[in-house]
C-alpha cells in the first residue's frame, strides 16, 4: 500500500517577510512578538515556526533581500551614464517607495538588530560606496581618487539621512512636500558632487 503523501502547497515565506517587515516598520520593535508575525501573516504560530525558527530569522532574510536589492539597484542605476551620480540619490528615494516597509527597516529601524544585521549593513554599503566612488571619478575625471572617494562618502550620507526622513515622516520634515523634498535633495546631491579639490 503506498504512503499517501501531503499535498503540495507553496511557501508563504515572503508572506510572512513582508509581514514582519510591516510590523517593524509601523510599530516598537520590543513589542512584536512571534505571535503578532504570525497574525498579521494570517497563519498560525506552528506554521511560521515551520518555515522560520526565530523572528530574527525572519527579520534577517527580509532585510539580506532588501540589502541585495538596493545595492543591485544603485549599481544598475550607476552604469546607465555619467551624469546618473547627480541623481541617485532622488532616484533611490523613488525605487524605495514600492518597498518602503523594507527600506524603513533598514534604513531607520535596523540598527542595534543583531550582528548579522549589521554585517549586512557593512557588506552593502561598501557595495555601495564602491559603485558611488566610481561614479564620482567618471563623472569628475578631474577629481582625484581621495576627494572622490569623500564626495561618494557624502552622497552616501544623504542617502542614508534622507531616507530615513523620506520613509518615516520624519518630525523635521512633516508639513514639506514631497516635490519640496526631491527638490532640496536634488539640490543637495549637485552641491555635493560640484564640491571642489
Amino acid at each position: 500500500m503506498a504512503v499517501k503523501r501531503a499535498a503540495h502547497r507553496p511557501s508563504r515565506k515572503h508572506e510572512i517577510v513582508a509581514a514582519t517587515l510591516r510590523l517593524y516598520a509601523s510599530i516598537p520593535r520590543e513589542a512584536i512578538a512571534v505571535g503578532d508575525i504570525a497574525a498579521e501573516s494570517k497563519m498560525t504560530v506552528a506554521a511560521l515556526y515551520y518555515h522560520y525558527a526565530t523572528k530574527e530569522e525572519i527579520l534577517l532574510h527580509g532585510l539580506t533581500a532588501f540589502a541585495d536589492d538596493f545595492a543591485e539597484e544603485t549599481s544598475a542605476y550607476l552604469k546607465n551614464d555619467p551624469a546618473a551620480v547627480q541623481n541617485v540619490v532622488v532616484h533611490l528615494l523613488d525605487w524605495m517607495r514600492d518597498r518602503h516597509d523594507a527600506a524603513a527597516v533598514w534604513f531607520a529601524y535596523s540598527n542595534g538588530l543583531s550582528t548579522a544585521v549589521e554585517e549586512a549593513r557593512r557588506t552593502t554599503n561598501g557595495r555601495v560606496l564602491g559603485d558611488l566612488i566610481k561614479a564620482v571619478k567618471k563623472a569628475n575625471p578631474q577629481f582625484p581618487l581621495p576627494h572622490a572617494s569623500v564626495v561618494a562618502a557624502a552622497l552616501m550620507a544623504q542617502i542614508d539621512v534622507c531616507a530615513r526622513a523620506w520613509l518615516v515622516n520624519d518630525e523635521q520634515c512633516s508639513g514639506v512636500a514631497e516635490n519640496d523634498f526631491r527638490s532640496a535633495v536634488a539640490g543637495l546631491s549637485a552641491r555635493i558632487i560640484s564640491t571642489p579639490v
